[in-house]
């Protein structure tokens, strides 16, 4: 358990497992990997991995991650798989399912959560794909529906002047900030109130959980994970005229060789500093230092539920287009 040879073999399912999906991948390296798979203070997890034989090794072609809050939804455990696609269709996903809900149970979560992708052009109500099989057999029913986007860089000459245009016409006093060494130590209990924020307003149809408390220490914890799971970051905050942090919005992408993929993280305004173009703002001050800083990414990729219009309306603006439908399930 967590050798090398393990983390390797994983991280080259993660990277099957984005090229199937947006045509771009992460590479990782092997301590990368640990660190993203590394116990959290704010959260148990159980890892199982399933391998196939293949001559006198094994290949290992699936994991299941069963997470478990320890200060909010302490009912819930949050579940996740995926199976390597030329290993699809044979019961892999099935059995690693199983485990996830017996080891939820055993530890007395009630509740189950998971995403499961669909194609961007599939029924989400389609009996026979195979999350909506996993689902039924584990007791879960769909209670949202979100899609996976990608946007291809750079953009087209003179795209983000146009968006800069806009902006300036609804701006009026407030100022942005970029961040590309992480987050100032004064801002880390702002940044979690952000944080919070965003659990709170991010539209999800019937889709229930307790939002987190997002203290100083917390989010110090979670970006040092990311650190060390090799990832950098761009940030823009908003300011209002009176010095208040009005929002965010933050890509992260690493540099190892071969990567060509780039996560839009949340974006969020707060309620009482909206209408001002902020988000589209922010967005593109992230984009313009990220053409400067990480030339290599060819591919930002993002996730919005389908309720959330005005994102979306944003996000169609950018370019970005449909790469898979995820459902939001619950038990």
């Amino acid at each position: 358990m967590d050798s090398d040879e393990e983390m390797r073999q994983l991280n080259e399912l993660d990277e099957a497992c984005a090229q199937d999906i947006y045509g771009a991948s992460q590479k990782s390296t092997v301590d990368e990997r640990r660190a993203a798979l590394a116990p959290s203070a704010y959260r148990e997890t159980e890892r199982f991995v399933a391998a196939v034989s293949e001559g006198d090794a094994e290949r290992v072609v699936g994991i299941a991650i069963c997470g478990m809050p320890l200060y909010e939804n302490k009912k819930t455990a949050f579940i996740g798989l995926a199976v390597h696609p030329e290993y699809r269709g044979r019961g892999i996903g099935s059995a690693l399912a199983e485990r996830l809900k017996e080891t939820a149970h055993a530890a007395g979560r009630t509740t189950l959560d998971s995403w499961g992708e669909i194609p961007a052009d599939a029924n989400a109500d389609d009996s026979a794909l195979p999350v909506n099989l996993i689902a039924r057999r584990l007791g879960m029913e769909k209670k949202n529906v979100a899609a996976q986007k990608t946007l291809d860089l750079p953009l087209p000459e003179g795209k983000l002047a146009q968006f800069e245009a806009q902006v300036a016409e609804k701006i009026g006093d407030y100022r942005l900030e970029t961040w590309t060494d992480g987050i100032p130590e004064n801002q880390l209990e702002n940044y979690g109130i952000l944080l919070r924020q965003l659990e709170l307003d991010e539209p999800t149809g019937d889709h229930r959980n307790e939002a987190p408390e997002f203290s100083a220490d917390r989010v110090r914890e979670i970006r040092e994970k990311q650190k060390a799971m090799g990832f950098r970051d761009v940030i823009t905050v908003a300011f209002s005229p009176e010095n208040e942090i009005a929002g965010q919005s933050e890509i992260i992408y690493n540099t190892n060789e071969g990567t060509s993929i780039g996560f839009q993280e949340n974006t969020l305004v707060m309620p009482a500093h909206r209408g001002h173009a902020l988000g589209l703002a922010m967005k593109v001050a992230n984009h313009r230092k990220l053409e400067a800083v990480a030339p290599h990414i060819k591919v930002v990729v993002t996730g919005n539920s389908s309720l959330n219009t005005q994102m979306n309306a944003i996000n169609e603006q950018f370019g970005y287009k449909v790469a898979c439908q995820e459902i939001a399930f619950q038990s």
